[in-house]
C-alpha cells in the first residue's frame, strides 16, 4: 500500500503540496498486484463515520496543500482514532511518591458484582486533580477488595469503597474483557450502581 511520493528520478518532492505528490504518484506508480495506492477522500467526516460504523481503527487526515516535513512532527496531518467511552467505578488505586498515580476500575455485572476492566493512569487529569483524588482515596480506603476477583499483575494497591465514578475513553474491548488504551476524561457524579457492563463483557479481564 503506497500513499505518498517523496523522491523520483533524482528529484526530491517534499516541497511540493500533497495534492501534487499524489498526482505524480498516480502517474508513476505501476498499479498492479501487489502494489496498491491508498485511496483518498475529500469528505473526512463521512469517511470517519463509515470507519466507526465498521469498527475500524481510525483515519489519517492531511491538508491537501501541505508540504512533507522531514525530521519532525507538524500539524499538517493527524491520526484520528475511533474511540468509545463509558462510566466506571474506581475500586482501587496505586501510589507513586505518596500520590495516587493510577485507578483500578470496574463495572457491575448482571449479578451486581464489580468486575475489573482495567488500570488507567493517563488522560486529562491535572496535577491538582491527582492531589484531589489522593485526598478522596484516603477517605475511601477499605480493607476489602471490592472486585469480584483479584486483578492480575497489580501489586501494592489500596482498595476503596466503590463510590467514585469516572468517565473513561478507550479504543476497544480486548478479548479477555478489559479496556484497550484507556484514558481518564473526568470524574463524574454518577450512581455507581448504574455502571453496568455491556452485554458480552461479564467476565472482565486480567485475572490469574
Amino acid at each position: 500500500m503506497v500513499f505518498d511520493l517523496l523522491y523520483v528520478n533524482g528529484d526530491w518532492l517534499n516541497a511540493y503540496p500533497l495534492s501534487d505528490r499524489i498526482e505524480r504518484l498516480q502517474q508513476w506508480l505501476p498499479l498492479a498486484d501487489p502494489i496498491h495506492l491508498v485511496p483518498t477522500y475529500d469528505n473526512g467526516d463521512a469517511l470517519f463515520a463509515s470507519v466507526k460504523e465498521k469498527h475500524m481503527e481510525g483515519i489519517v487526515s492531511k491538508k491537501r496543500n501541505s508540504r512533507y516535513g522531514i525530521g519532525g512532527k507538524n500539524g499538517n496531518w493527524r491520526k484520528i482514532k475511533v474511540t468509545e467511552d463509558l462510566i466506571a467505578v474506581v475500586g482501587a488505586v496505586t501510589y507513586r511518591d505518596g500520590r495516587v498515580n493510577a485507578l483500578l476500575i470496574g463495572q457491575y455485572n448482571s449479578e451486581h458484582r464489580l468486575v475489573y476492566i482495567g488500570r488507567v493512569g493517563s488522560g486529562s487529569l491535572t496535577s491538582q486533580d491527582w492531589q484531589a483524588v489522593t485526598r478522596l482515596a484516603e477517605l475511601l480506603k477499605s480493607p476489602a477488595n471490592p472486585f469480584e476477583r483479584q486483578p492480575k499483575d497489580v501489586k501494592k494497591v489500596s482498595w476503596l469503597v466503590p463510590q467514585l465514578t469516572v468517565k473513561i475513553e478507550f479504543q476497544e474491548w480486548t478479548e479477555n474483557g478489559s479496556l484497550r488504551q484507556p484514558r481518564i476524561l473526568a470524574f463524574v457524579d454518577e450512581n455507581p450502581d448504574q455502571c453496568i457492563l455491556e452485554e458480552g463483557s461479564d467476565e472482565g479481564g486480567n485475572f490469574p
